[in-house]
């Protein structure tokens, strides 16, 4: 399986859920999006810039929990770095639903690109 973060596309892709299987939060993410409709099998994955995502957190209130946040982010980079199929940030429109830590690691390896999934484009996502 080929990383969507390494492997850009300039069209868009339907990708299975099932490949994120190990990540429950993000399914719990998509879950709620499509309530009260049943979660798809697949989705379609588009590459967008994610400026915008990254200029609209709000930083941690805390020393010790900006440095574990910037542990994460790390973390994350270095999968990212190493091909791991990381899941696509959610999107509805402009706004970022679930991935601000996955924007900033993209950001952190200089990929000018990240995966989404948009929910204002995806079918019973309302």
């Amino acid at each position: 399986m080929r990383s969507l973060w390494l492997n850009p596309s300039r069209t868009p892709v339907v990708v299975q859920l099932a490949r994120f299987t190990d990540y429950p939060y993000y399914l719990e993410a998509l879950e709620e999006a499509f309530y009260p409709e049943p979660l798809p099998t697949s989705v379609t994955v588009r590459w967008r810039r994610y400026g915008a995502f990254t200029r609209l957190f709000i930083p941690a209130d805390d020393e010790e929990e900006a440095e574990e946040i910037e542990a994460f982010i790390d973390d994350v980079a270095a999968r990212m770095k190493a091909g791991e199929d990381i899941p696509p940030l959610v999107v509805r429109g402009r706004a970022i639903e679930d991935g601000r830590h996955r924007a900033f690691a993209a950001e952190s390896l200089g990929l000018e690109r990240a995966p989404t999934v948009d929910l204002a484009l995806e079918p019973r996502a309302e």
